[in-house]
């Protein structure tokens, strides 16, 4: 099982939602749907669909502010699916946010920053013969 870390607390608000850090090994990115995020990151560079992943929260660090009764605790699990399905899947937010299949008019709201690692990764160039 791969391991979705996600970072509390959110970093900024896009349409009134919070986005938030997330890394698996050396993948990282911010986004408001960290784990569907992941899970296309995942399989973009070259993850088995079957193999299952899970979100679990974790905190910034100890000089992160204090936990709010909104924010899940540190080390909590929350999700968990196989990468090809996720990879399918985002949060619509119309009438109500809610899980739904993603379709091509979706569009990834990953907005890097400095320390951030842009996903999926552009597959590498062909070399050519000279």
């Amino acid at each position: 099982m791969i391991e979705v870390a996600v970072f509390t607390p959110g970093l900024t608000k896009s349409r009134g939602y919070e986005k938030y850090r997330w890394q698996v090994g050396e993948l990282s990115s911010i986004s408001r749907t960290p784990f569907f995020d992941a899970a296309r990151a995942l399989l973009a560079n070259g993850a088995d669909p079957n193999e299952q992943i899970e979100m679990v929260w974790r905190r910034t660090g100890p000089d992160s502010p204090k936990r709010n009764e909104h924010e899940p605790a540190d080390g909590c699990r929350s999700l968990k699916a196989r990468i090809g399905v996720a990879a399918k899947l985002t949060v619509g937010e119309e009438p109500v946010p809610r899980i739904r299949t993603r379709t091509d008019r979706d569009q990834d709201v990953v907005q890097a920053d400095d320390s951030a690692t842009l996903v999926p990764r552009p597959p590498p160039t062909p070399t050519q013969p000279t």
